[in-house]
């Protein structure tokens, strides 16, 4: 049994990764490929634990989630802290950043529900058929 949730969350952060990856290859500068492979690597892990619902399956997708924002929030704090850049700027593109990690946030709210949570920390166990096995929650 998949939990559909799960899997939009997926599909979310699948997507997120296409919209960064192709702003990255379209930029006037050459992209970091290593950071795009890292992430592809983390979101690899992620998908498969959310379309593949296991325990600890959240763990991924954090690592995930952490990786993305944490250099995309270290861009900002540059941005925000140039005195030479026009408040204006500023603004836009921090509104530009919240649109972008829209999806990435809204799969974590997909995934902490708490339904979604008790799927991720105790997934039952299937039959090669796909029915599940065992006590039914």
């Amino acid at each position: 049994m998949q939990n559909k949730a799960l899997r939009l969350a997926a599909w979310l952060l699948i997507a997120h990764f296409l919209v960064v990856a192709a702003l990255s290859f379209a930029a006037p500068i050459s992209p970091n490929y290593s950071h795009l492979f890292i992430k592809f690597a983390f979101l690899l892990g992620a998908a498969h634990a959310l379309f593949a619902p296991r325990k600890r399956g959240w763990v991924p997708v954090v690592l995930y989630l952490v990786f993305i924002l944490y250099y995309q929030l270290l861009g900002l704090w540059t941005i925000w802290s140039n005195a030479a850049m026009p408040r204006g700027t500023k603004s836009a593109m921090i509104f530009f950043w919240a649109v972008l990690n829209s999806l990435p946030v809204a799969a974590l709210v997909l995934i902490f529900k708490p339904a979604n949570v008790s799927a991720l920390k105790s997934a039952p166990a299937e039959s090669p058929t796909g029915e599940a096995v065992g006590p039914k929650a």
